[in-house]
């Protein structure tokens, strides 16, 4: 799941940015706690292990939350990810290193090339595996790609001044078709 401030309004290190959304982002949120020596990894894998079911990677019920969601009729759901879920990390921590002839996978806990938790795909499964037996069907979003960023905003799990997928969109503008506008 690609983590936004305005899912985890509770989180303190989400809100100790100094410029607003811009430095709100799950992206932000590692960085902050890799550079005040907190375990980023932990608190990622913490988030995603607790945030729909309490120790979804052991747990055998469904939980409140997913329970209500069949009980008022919800049968489809949308799950946000980002890139990363399915990208081995290229930094591990010490306390994450691999046993000798172990391959460093996507499953590994670490950082990516760009800074961001991996091995949230185990968390995914274990949903997924959760939801099948409720009979909901889930919609895996690819919501954050590289270079697939909207300038202003932070649904890629990191905040961007300029759309760097849409290189070239201020001269596709200029064929006068309002459709083609990078602000609209």
């Amino acid at each position: 799941m690609v983590m936004e401030s305005w899912l985890f309004p509770n989180i303190p290190l989400a809100h100790a940015g100094r410029k607003g959304l811009a430095e709100n982002q799950e992206w932000n949120y590692i960085d902050r706690m890799r550079r005040l020596n907190i375990d980023a990894v932990l608190s990622m894998h913490t988030l995603w292990n607790t945030f729909i079911v309490h120790n979804i990677l052991e747990a055998t019920d469904p939980g409140e939350r997913l329970r209500s969601l069949q009980k008022h009729g919800i049968t489809h759901i949308r799950i946000p990810v980002g890139h990363w879920i399915v990208e081995a990390p290229s930094e591990i921590p010490a306390q994450y290193t691999l046993d000798p002839g172990e391959t460093v996978t996507y499953r590994s806990k670490g950082y990516t090339k760009d800074g961001f938790v991996t091995g949230g795909i185990v968390y995914l499964e274990a949903l997924l595996r959760m939801m099948k037996k409720m009979g909901i069907k889930t919609v895996i979003d690819m919501h954050a790609l590289p270079g697939g960023q909207v300038k202003k905003m932070g649904y890629t799990g990191k905040w961007f001044e300029t759309a760097e997928f849409f290189d070239g969109a201020d001269v596709w503008y200029k064929d006068g078709n309002p459709c083609s506008s990078p602000t609209k």
